[in-house]
């Protein structure tokens, strides 16, 4: 089996609506041979089983893992870069269709299922909608109404989810909203594969570790290998133009990176921070720099006449830096000193006792 989808997350927060998007091509071929390659902004992965060995690379952490394979589609759909058997956020329901039960697996937790009727999808393809509502989200399946009942796309609306937890994240949440929509096409039954369709070859730079999920917060959390060496070279355009070249500072100032995108709710937060503490910065003598990770520049330049940023932004749309810099969650803060090197490389929100205790040690 093979097929291509597109997976678009919309996320209205604080009145800012933004979109975040992934495309995936999957491979199949039982009874445990797969290929998902995913190409996303700053957490891209692929994930490949030849029937023996499991890999799985992230590129932003320029890592990847070798693990044994699963002994079956059940144990690979479980797997939590695939959704761990999930149907909302970041799963593909492709993924749950190929389970020994995909009926049971799709159906678990709904309450309720409605057959919309058929609709015209892109212009020209009838398709079947259905809606299904469950405790935690409500979502919708459209099949190919004519010929084979393939899915073509789904959509699944999370707000349930994010109203149970608006306690946690606190009230400035209560109101966000995510629709997670993917589509499909060029589905293939039983058509012949290419010869390396399950090989994996690691990107150049790329490392092997024993505990990549670590690097994305589902284990112990390693010191960023950057610490203490000689930052990789800036060179990005600026959103108000012309360009930034970090060897221009060397000597002159402490730079600090801010790695943010705009449907990332927590950079809001640190923005916040930063832009309270800019002037004190300033003043130091301390360059602040916002490097959106992953976003057009339209995008960009639509939140920032929003909220305007007192500092520069700097546009980053392939995720490039983010790259160099082995970026795994947003926001992250990176200081590199007057001498070029990385200083401090903090992942998550930084309150600013912590930002000013860290530019001491950078010499601020």
């Amino acid at each position: 089996m093979q097929v291509d989808s597109l997976q678009t997350m919309q996320v209205t927060a604080q009145g800012i609506k933004q979109e975040l998007e992934t495309r995936r091509s999957i491979i199949v071929e039982r009874p445990n041979r797969i290929a998902v390659r995913t190409s996303t902004n700053v957490m891209g992965f692929d994930l490949v089983c030849d029937g023996k060995e499991l890999f799985t690379a992230i590129a932003a952490l320029k890592k990847y893992s070798v693990g044994p394979a699963p002994q079956g589609l059940d144990e690979l759909a479980s797997n939590p870069l695939l959704g761990g058997g999930s149907t909302g956020m970041q799963a593909s329901i492709a993924m749950q269709l190929l389970v020994d039960d995909p009926y049971a697996q799709v159906m678990k937790g709904v309450q309720k299922t409605e057959l919309v009727g058929t609709e015209t999808l892109d212009g020209n393809v009838r398709a079947t909608h259905l809606k299904f509502v469950q405790d935690d989200s409500d979502w919708d399946l459209w099949t190919a109404a004519e010929g084979d009942p393939d899915v073509l796309k789904v959509s699944a609306d999370m707000s349930k989810t994010l109203a149970k937890t608006a306690e946690q994240l606190g009230d400035k949440f209560k109101n966000m909203q995510m629709v997670v929509t993917e589509v499909f096409q060029n589905w293939k039954f039983n058509a012949p594969l290419e010869a390396n369709a399950f090989v994996f070859t690691p990107a150049e730079g790329m490392q092997k570790t024993d505990d990549l999920l670590g690097g994305l917060g589902g284990g112990a959390q390693e010191p960023s290998p950057l610490l203490g060496k000689p930052a990789p070279a800036i060179k990005l355009a600026l959103l108000d133009g012309g360009d930034f070249e970090l060897a221009e500072h060397a000597d002159k100032s402490i730079v600090m990176v801010d790695f943010w995108a705009t449907w990332c709710g927590p950079c809001h937060e640190q923005t916040k921070v930063l832009k309270g503490l800019y002037p004190e910065l300033r003043e130091g003598g301390v360059t602040l720099l916002a490097v959106n990770s992953g976003e057009d520049e339209e995008t960009v330049r639509s939140f920032a006449a929003r909220s305007p940023f007192p500092y520069p932004v700097l546009l980053d749309p392939r995720d490039s830096l983010s790259t160099q810099f082995q970026v795994s969650v947003l926001p992250t803060l990176v200081v590199i000193d007057r001498h070029g090197k990385v200083m401090a490389f903090e992942e998550g929100l930084v309150d600013g006792d912590s930002l000013r205790e860290t530019l001491k040690r950078a010499g601020a």
